[in-house]
């Protein structure tokens, strides 16, 4: 992603009252938009950088949508050496479906099954402009907002998981429970993609989903649009669940999941697509069963109501 956030004594354009410190913003200006990864950096969750020096340690950040990190001290290694003086703390916070879609991602677990995510945070550091190791020495405590209370399973993401280019996310890390009804906190020695949810009905049957696309302009994107052109999403309705379809098959025509899709649901099956500056969208309601074969039809809209169409699916 190349749109940032950035906090500290620059010349923004926009300054936010509620921070404790005069912090100021600065967006990047977009680039044209000819692919997925275009449209990810222009309406993707902004990277948010804030900079801070060692000797500061241990310090809480909030990032601008709740998500708390404590940076802890005495704790951060490049190539094995104790990194000393001035970081940069880089951070992704999707904790709605829109911002889950908009930034390529999903919430598919490693074997295919459905998320229900309750937040998505991505972290790292950076020092002398390279990124740390992505392993500390001591706790980094981070604390996802939500009014849900309850169990949630942290596990850690990988955008190019078993070599397929598409985000998956597991094995798990460590649970946390929200007793308060105001945030999940939970402590990890490793930074990166991290999501704080549980498997979406793992408890009832499931089917298998095929998904063809008419008038499709592209190839199938990968994760964050670093390829390709095209999105498919199924999005059950009430959950905070971005299913993403993403083994394609036939040039990228059909997309398959096997066995994932729980059955007897409702939802709202998605495909957009980005190419030559122009936008497609196409989407189907329907009720799941055990073998679904949808067909979505993509078709030319501006740019304002594709966004407006993933953002609607915040409270589908």
């Amino acid at each position: 992603m190349k749109r940032f956030l950035t906090y500290g004594m620059i010349a923004g354009v926009l300054s936010f009252a509620s921070c404790k410190e005069s912090e100021t913003i600065y967006i990047y200006p977009p680039s044209p938009m000819n692919n997925a990864e275009d449209f990810v950096n222009r309406f993707g969750p902004p990277k948010q950088q804030i900079s801070m020096n060692t000797s500061e340690l241990p310090k809480t950040i909030t990032l601008l949508n709740g998500t708390k990190i404590t940076v802890p001290q005495t704790s951060i290694q490049k190539n094995g050496n104790y990194v000393s003086g001035k970081i940069t703390l880089e951070a992704y916070e999707m904790l709605k479906r829109s911002d889950i879609i908009l930034g390529g991602i999903n919430t598919n677990h490693y074997d295919g099954s459905p998320v229900n995510s309750k937040g998505i945070v991505s972290v790292n550091i950076v020092a002398g402009g390279h990124v740390v190791d992505q392993t500390l020495t001591n706790l980094m405590n981070i604390s996802i907002p939500s009014a849900q209370g309850g169990f949630m399973r942290i596990s850690r993401g990988n955008p190019n998981a078993n070599a397929t280019g598409f985000m998956a996310w597991g094995p798990e890390m460590v649970d946390s429970i929200n007793s308060d009804g105001s945030a999940y906190s939970f402590n990890t020695l490793k930074m990166g993609w991290i999501n704080c949810g549980v498997f979406y009905l793992h408890d009832i049957a499931t089917g298998s989903l095929t998904v063809s696309l008419t008038n499709n302009p592209g190839e199938i994107a990968t994760s964050g649009g670093v390829s390709g052109n095209t999105f498919v999403y199924f999005c059950p309705k009430g959950a905070n669940v971005a299913m993403q379809c993403s083994v394609p098959s036939e040039s990228g025509v059909v997309i398959v999941n096997d066995n994932k899709m729980p059955v007897g649901i409702q939802g709202k099956l998605i495909a957009f697509s980005i190419k030559d500056r122009k936008f497609y969208y196409g989407e189907r309601a329907f009720t799941t069963s055990q073998i679904n074969q949808i067909n979505v039809e993509l078709s030319e809209i501006p740019s304002d109501d594709l966004i407006l169409k993933i953002r609607e699916l915040d409270s589908y």
